[in-house]
């Protein structure tokens, strides 16, 4: 039971990273006319709010996401949204570094499947599901 939950932990500090390190690659990246896409202040604050709040997140001692942690602090040592803003090379250089940390965090992160659901089954005794109430006999 510890085990689980603390895997469970553990894949929502991977996941959260990894949702924050792929929008501001993406937000770094040039538009379809071949300029800079716009971004807000909190899409650097945000990242840089997890990575200083993460070694007391990390309760798991993930080795391996500390290590990419690391590597976000390094990318991110001295870089400020104006900076990313104007600066071309200092843009690249971090959506480099967001790009190539983004596709480790892939590799780390393990999809749970979901549940199937089939909406379209008969049911003679009227229960509903507690969720939607369609009818499903699964609860």
């Amino acid at each position: 039971m510890m085990a689980e939950a603390g895997r469970e932990i553990q894949q929502v500090l991977r996941t959260a990273m990894a949702e924050l390190v792929k929008h501001m690659r993406d937000r770094l990246k040039d538009g379809p006319e071949g300029k800079p896409l716009r971004f807000k202040e909190t899409t650097v604050s945000n990242l840089v709010d997890f990575l200083g709040t993460f070694d007391f997140r990390n309760v798991t001692d993930d080795a391996e996401l500390k290590s990419l942690v690391e590597k976000a602090r390094e990318t991110l040592a001295g870089v400020s949204a104006d900076d990313l803003r104007t600066t071309a090379g200092v843009r690249a250089k971090v959506q480099q570094g967001m790009a190539d940390l983004a596709a480790e965090m892939d590799t780390m992160i393990v999809k749970k499947p979901g549940r199937k659901f089939r909406f379209n089954e008969e049911n003679p005794n009227g229960a509903r599901c507690r969720i939607c109430r369609c009818g499903f006999r699964g609860y």
